[in-house]
């Protein structure tokens, strides 16, 4: 994307990503970390799960602080998606037969 694309985006209203990017997959829609194998709340879920300041996770991660800036907005942004993909997770957990259902209800 050129800058001058950019700037035109972010004029609207829309602030591109640099440290988090798209990726196929069957029914995931969330944007990935860059370099690293995990998904936006792959990342976020740690920071609150262990209430880490963004300095903390990104020594934590050996992330850039920018990109776990770039994660918590994302995850503001776009946290229906989120709560969307973790219920569907869920479900195909509980289906396999890793997560019995009385805990996924739970």
């Amino acid at each position: 994307m050129s800058e001058n694309q950019e700037e035109n985006l972010t004029n609207i209203g829309f602030i591109p990503y640099k440290r988090l990017e798209h990726r196929p997959h069957p029914w995931r829609k969330q944007l990935y970390i860059k370099e690293r194998n995990m998904t936006v709340w792959q990342l976020v879920s740690g920071i609150l799960t262990y209430g880490q300041t963004p300095e903390e996770a990104a020594e934590d991660f050996e992330l850039p602080l920018e990109t776990i800036a770039e994660a918590l907005l994302y995850c503001i942004e776009n946290w229906e998606l989120i709560q969307t993909e973790r219920e569907e997770e869920w479900q195909r957990l509980v289906k396999k037969g890793i997560i019995k259902e009385e805990i996924a209800l739970g």
